[in-house]
């Protein structure tokens, strides 16, 4: 369902092709993949709404593509703190600040890509900054007063689904699909 809702730019961090694959299967193919090293053209692709993939971290064959490292995370975001003159985090701290983002099967855990994110909910206090929205599982031992204050920082409305199975997230991703299209 996920290529009936995107109708233009998409973002993984993922390095595999498995979203690649996804919209392929859909014969919604992607016109070009940007990677987070280079991420130029992809700043054209967003503002003029096409289907575009950018793979923040790169991807698992190329590894001239990736960041996975320490030292390429430093490259690639900043060392001691965030630094917006890098492709990068201007093209997430745009996209933050101007579309909306829906997680999909990821943590949101503390790492450099969350962190830039809560940076930028931070200091945009006084902007109105778009809804986020992330759709995860609300395991049994979860304290939901904590992960409702780590979403809030970081400007992300969780969509909590029951403790597995995991097919409720294909069940929201249909409603949002049949939603999208009335």
């Amino acid at each position: 369902y996920l290529p009936d809702i995107a109708s233009g730019c998409v973002i993984t961090t993922n390095f595999d092709d498995t979203v690649k694959r996804s919209f392929e299967g859909s014969q919604k193919s992607f016109g070009k993949i940007v990677f987070g090293k280079s991420t130029s053209y992809f700043h054209r692709a967003l503002a003029n709404g096409e289907r575009e993939l950018l793979m923040i971290h790169g991807q698992i064959k190329d590894p001239d593509s990736r960041i996975f490292a320490h030292s390429e995370y430093d490259v690639a975001y900043g060392k001691d703190k965030f630094d917006y003159e890098k492709p990068l985090p201007d093209l997430l701290a745009r996209i933050f600040r101007n579309q909306c983002i829906l997680f999909l099967g990821c943590s949101l855990g503390n790492d450099r890509t969350m962190a830039l994110f809560r940076e930028i909910a931070q200091k945009d206090t006084d902007k109105r900054l778009p809804r986020h929205y992330a759709i995860l599982e609300a395991v049994e031992k979860l304290d939901f007063a904590a992960a409702d204050t780590h979403f809030s920082q970081h400007q992300i409305y969780p969509i909590w689904f029951a403790n597995q199975p995991y097919n409720r997230v294909e069940e929201l991703m249909k409603i949002m699909s049949d939603e999208f299209y009335q």
